[in-house]
């Protein structure tokens, strides 16, 4: 009995002694992982909530389990993905994929890039579902299209200034 109250007031001790940065990153354990594969590696958050959400079966829930992280429509089994979540090409560890997800939901902005840096694409998501403006690029970072979408819907399509663009307007051009 004696030992187990040394070991309590010594562990009370060192845990009181911890800075509030220390504190957060003990709150974080277990909330943070990193996952590989051929294609590359991913940093994400966890939710750490036990509790079982509401699901929508128009949804796609992003969740990690058996040290993989796997999306499933309607529906989620382990821990959803909860915070920042960025993934890496493997071959030259560039930037391939970043955005925020909410219980497995992706939120916010959302941007992809090319194995050499270039953006490739940026989207905006509400509640896992694409709403707002999403631009795609070309291999040379020039904007190529520009799609709109309203809680997961497209509404509108316009097409971008790339070069193959303004080719096509150049030769129409000339033909009239």
């Amino acid at each position: 009995m004696m030992k187990v109250n040394r070991i309590l007031t010594i562990g009370l001790l060192v845990f009181s002694a911890c800075k509030p940065q220390e504190l957060s990153l003990i709150g974080n354990l277990g909330r943070k992982v990193r996952v590989s594969n051929a294609d590359g590696f991913v940093y994400a958050e966890l939710a750490n909530t036990e509790d079982k959400i509401f699901t929508a079966s128009n949804k796609v829930y992003a969740w990690y389990g058996k040290g993989l992280i796997h999306s499933s429509q309607g529906d989620y089994s382990g821990k959803l993905l909860h915070g920042q979540y960025i993934a890496y090409y493997a071959v030259n560890k560039q930037l391939k994929e970043k955005g925020e997800y909410a219980y497995g939901l992706k939120k916010g902005k959302w941007l992809m890039w090319q194995p050499d840096g270039t953006l490739l694409e940026t989207q905006h998501w509400y509640r896992g579902l694409k709403n707002g403006p999403t631009l795609r690029y070309d291999s040379l970072g020039k904007l190529k299209e520009k799609v709109r979408y309203n809680n997961g819907k497209l509404l509108e399509k316009k097409k971008g200034t790339s070069l193959l663009v303004r080719l096509k307007k150049m030769l129409k051009g000339k033909k009239k």
